[in-house]
């Protein structure tokens, strides 16, 4: 939504931002699902606790629930209409601006489009970069944990990240908050971490990820809107054309 108002602002349509957006979600998914099936690679022989099995079994069943829906829906656009409008005729109860057809057409246009663009160059280019935002990421959640004097080693880590992130995917929290954390620290205490450490890690990590970059992204995008709103006020307005 906040990238969405942000393009407005530079006159992007809304459906070609929707489009990127969408896209771009589902490169990074699918990034996302690599990274997780490496990490459970790494982690094969290991001693986990019975939560982890848990969490990991809940995490699977997510990871190959999205890849079918999304290979079915990649296959079938015509599918893939339908289910948006029916997704649109529900949120129209909560929100009854929305138009199901529009909804409905949008969705197949992105489907089509996501057929073609994440085929061949573009998309090895576009998933390179999505699999560099999340291992940087799962960097900082590695160094978090190593100031603390632990070190959960690569697999650990990357399927206690992407468990989290997938799970985060579901709607309950505005962005996995609460989410996120319980599922990195369960994962990475079935792992073998001092809970202690791995409260402490996680926490920490969340303020860095989550909480300090809130302040900046709300001043630049309230600093965008002023210039916008200021640049507006200093345009000339057209005189009236009188009539005889």
């Amino acid at each position: 939504m906040a990238q969405a108002a942000s393009l407005g602002c530079y006159a992007v349509a809304a459906s070609t931002t929707g489009e990127a957006i969408g896209l771009t979600s589902l490169v990074s998914t699918a990034a996302l699902i690599a990274l997780f099936g490496t990490g459970l690679a790494a982690t094969t022989g290991r001693h986990v606790s019975p939560g982890y099995l848990m969490i990991a079994g809940i995490a699977l069943a997510l990871v190959a629930s999205a890849a079918a829906i999304a290979l079915l829906m990649g296959a079938h656009p015509a599918i893939a209409e339908r289910a948006g409008r029916r997704v649109a005729r529900l949120a129209r109860r909560v929100r009854p601006s929305i138009d199901p057809d529009k909804v409905g057409r949008t969705t197949k246009r992105l489907v089509s489009l996501a057929r073609s663009a994440l085929t061949g160059r573009a998309f090895l280019a576009s998933f390179g970069f999505a699999s560099a935002d999340l291992l940087l990421d799962l960097l900082s959640l590695d160094l978090m944990f190593l100031a603390f004097g632990y070190q959960p080693g690569f697999g650990p880590l990357a399927v206690a990240y992407a468990a989290a992130n997938i799970a985060s995917a579901i709607p309950i929290t505005p962005g996995g908050l609460g989410v996120i954390e319980v599922t990195l620290v369960a994962v990475t205490v079935g792992f073998g971490a001092p809970r202690a450490t791995a409260v402490l890690s996680v926490l920490g990590y969340r303020v860095v990820n989550y909480w300090l970059p809130l302040l900046p992204r709300a001043l630049a995008y309230l600093r965008l809107r002023l210039s916008l709103n200021a640049a507006d006020n200093a345009k000339p307005s057209l005189p009236e054309r009188g009539y005889d």
